[in-house]
């Protein structure tokens, strides 16, 4: 069928992902060093070699072939420090730039920002203001020399690239050089810019009619879950509900996935 693979989605769940909307340097720094001192397979020459080191291993879609921090055939390695330090700088783009309502937005320049909102997204902000690609990742630095008319037939005078735009380090795009896509690579299955799993908390309290006084506590936790289903499942998951419709307004079918009783001291968590 023509939707075959739109029913097939509905039957996908994602265990565990991570919200790029997080506010918390340390969920991000968790996240980031997920392969922390593991070793990365890449060639030496005509052979294979296993290259191994303290910190976080990132390779883009070149195989390695030198040793971290290579700039031309190696790949990057970050610090426990260094990842801290993105962190918080993503952190900080992210409070700065507001909610991404989509993937797209996350990882894209705003096109109705200004300065380097409108220049590079939260990622590339992030990195540059962290310092991760210091001096070893620029061959030469980007200037007005750098800025040239197109002269080829059909482009009028006025076209030309603008050295504001130029990219400072001239490395960028090498392996050893820290890109936002060595980000993506490792974090792209678990992205998503919504959570649909939700801890709900209530109290409650009974209080002596005569006396005005607190008699008894309740503390109490639901989990929920949002499905693929919608309220009325008459309608196929995969099928925009009708307009005025109980599916369209209220949308997609909630799940208890757990419910417990808990005390004050829990609370405070």
């Amino acid at each position: 069928e023509a939707d075959a693979f739109e029913a097939a989605a509905s039957h996908l769940l994602i265990d565990t992902p991570f919200n790029v909307n997080s506010t918390s340097s340390i969920a991000w720094q968790a996240v980031l060093s997920g392969f922390r001192n593991q070793s990365i397979e890449g060639i030496n020459s005509d052979k294979s070699k296993r290259y191994t080191g303290e910190g976080s291993p990132y390779i883009d879609h070149f195989i390695p072939s030198g040793e971290q921090d290579e700039l031309y055939v190696g790949h990057r390695r970050l610090s426990d420090e260094d990842l801290r330090d993105l962190s918080e700088n993503i952190v900080a783009e992210i409070r700065e730039r507001k909610v991404a309502k989509s993937l797209g937005s996350f990882i894209n320049r705003d096109p109705t920002g200004t300065g380097r909102n409108l220049e590079m997204s939260r990622i590339d902000e992030a990195i540059i203001n962290a310092g991760i690609n210091s001096s070893s990742e620029t061959i030469a630095k980007s200037g007005q020399s750098d800025v040239y008319a197109l002269d080829s037939p059909g482009y009028k005078p006025a076209a030309h690239m603008f050295g504001s735009a130029l990219v400072e380090e001239t490395g960028a795009g090498l392996p050893g050089y820290f890109k936002q896509q060595d980000i993506l690579r490792p974090l792209a299955p678990i992205m998503t810019t919504r959570g649909d799993t939700f801890i709900i908390r209530a109290y409650g309290e009974s209080i002596d009619p005569i006396t005005q006084e607190v008699t008894g506590r309740a503390w109490c936790e639901i989990t929920l879950q949002r499905t693929p289903d919608y309220m009325d499942k008459e309608t196929p998951a995969w099928v925009y509900p009708p307009t005025d419709s109980l599916n369209s307004k209220f949308g997609r079918r909630l799940s208890v996935i757990n419910f417990r009783w808990i005390d004050n001291q829990d609370t405070n968590s």
